[in-house]
């Protein structure tokens, strides 16, 4: 499903004009229904409270202004062990937002072949306040420019 994120025109963001991105939460257990790569716009107070207690998060969520921002929550879906995750590196990764389309480069950590790891299904994730901005695409790119998650936003179930 697509979600249509404010109105206001789209326009590219460089390092001298940021798009102020804020990490909300990063974590290794982020909901058991997290089992692919995906990427969900919450839109509220409600769905952030719902997706707070399907996670291993043991804070309240955060308050959010959600008149201004959105929260996006980026996962690497279902791993088999405790290597993987994910991290945002403000100034070290840039955040493109062109035309309606959202790119975030992200470090995207995965485990050597042979390194040793706790045998622990995870769900690495992250939650990033997002201003609202006209795009319906979000693009996730890895520290060596990969794309590694290319899709319109899901919406995220709840009122």
């Amino acid at each position: 499903m697509i979600a249509q994120v404010g109105s206001n025109s789209a326009s590219q963001v460089t390092e001298s004009d940021p798009l102020n991105i804020v990490v909300l939460h990063n974590g290794l257990m982020c909901g058991s229904d997290l089992t692919r790569t995906s990427a969900l716009w919450i839109d509220n107070a409600t769905q952030l409270t719902q997706r707070y207690a399907k996670m291993a998060a043991v804070a309240e969520p955060p308050i959010v202004d959600f008149a201004q921002y959105g929260v996006l929550l980026v996962s690497m879906g279902q791993q088999p062990t405790s290597g993987y995750r994910l991290n945002f590196l403000p100034g070290a990764h840039r955040v493109i937002l062109g035309g309606r389309t959202l790119q975030i480069n992200l470090a995207w950590e995965e485990p050597a072949a042979d390194s040793i790891q706790a045998q622990v299904l995870t769900q690495p994730c992250l939650l990033l306040q997002v201003p609202r901005r006209s795009f319906n695409r979000v693009e996730i790119l890895d520290q060596q420019g990969t794309v590694r998650l290319g899709r319109r936003i899901d919406r995220v179930t709840g009122s």
